[in-house]
């Protein structure tokens, strides 16, 4: 009986020494299969909310004809409804976010940027620049010229209540060049220190635990300086055009890169490009 039970196990190890190349092949085949089906209907699925698209749509339709995929999908109330199409394809949506935004966002900004020159030694750090044109700001052109943009425009309100954010006008490139502040400690001292007042003075801070409130600044210097106040750091919005967005301080999923100018004399081209022709 041992015998025979030995045989028939010998037996069915040779057949499975001869199909096991077979059965790891079809089970390698049937897990492919099953990615592809997976493959397919995340492709064709669409999230009844918008979330999901179709990634897919280039390759069918190419970008020329994204026009036609426009959904003219609103109701009776002009309201815009979700759609299948990415925002970032449709134009309509997005001059319609844009034509809104014109119309409603209000941004406040602290009082410090409106104070007189002669009210504190630290005013000039909170004022806009002077000469903003000034060749010695090199690249720190873009941060000026923010500040003095936004307050010369509709967004700013007087009215803190109405307000979508806060703006804290401080300036990193002032305390570069300010003889008290000028060092890198002193001027994370400085920031964090602000916004220690402006939470003490102001509820608006408090509110949102700092998250509706960003700051500007340019060039590398400035993306230490909320590394000494834990909150601005993790909850504000920094805007900066910094030499590089893969520092340690930079948080892509909040903050938001500022283009950077640097404005020149003007400078003859030596060689323009109608008159160049290739040397062969």
């Amino acid at each position: 009986m041992g015998f025979c039970a030995f045989r028939k196990s010998f037996k069915l190890l040779k057949w499975w020494g001869f199909l096991r190349p077979f059965s790891v092949m079809l089970i390698v085949v049937v897990m492919v299969g099953v990615l592809l089906m997976v493959q397919t209907k995340m492709k064709n699925f669409i999230h009844k909310n918008g979330v999901f698209v179709q990634f897919d749509v280039q390759e069918k339709v190419g970008m020329k004809n994204l026009e036609l995929l426009k959904v003219k999908n609103r109701s009776n109330k002009g309201e815009i409804l979700p759609t299948s199409v990415s925002p970032y394809y449709d134009w309509e949506l997005f001059a319609a976010d844009y034509e809104e935004m014109m119309k409603t966002l209000k941004i406040f900004v602290y009082p410090d940027a409106f104070m007189s020159n002669k009210f504190s030694t630290f005013s000039s750090i909170f004022l806009p620049h002077t000469n903003p044109f000034d060749p010695k700001l090199g690249n720190y052109f873009s941060e000026h010229m923010f500040k003095i943009a936004l307050l010369g425009s509709s967004f700013v309100t007087k009215k803190p209540e109405e307000a979508h954010f806060y703006f804290m006008p401080f300036s990193i490139n002032i305390m570069r060049n300010h003889p008290r502040v000028h060092s890198a400690s002193a001027i994370e001292d400085f920031v964090a220190g602000y916004t220690d007042r402006v939470s003490s003075e102001f509820s608006f801070w408090n509110a949102s635990g700092g998250a509706d409130h960003f700051y500007v600044y340019c060039h590398s210097i400035g993306r230490d300086a909320a590394s000494k106040h834990q909150k601005l750091h993790h909850n504000s919005i920094q805007v900066t055009c910094s030499s590089s967005y893969f520092q340690r301080l930079y948080i892509a999923h909040k903050d938001i890169g500022l283009p950077q100018v640097w404005p020149r004399q003007h400078e003859e081209v030596l060689n323009p490009p109608d008159a160049r022709y290739d040397v062969i």
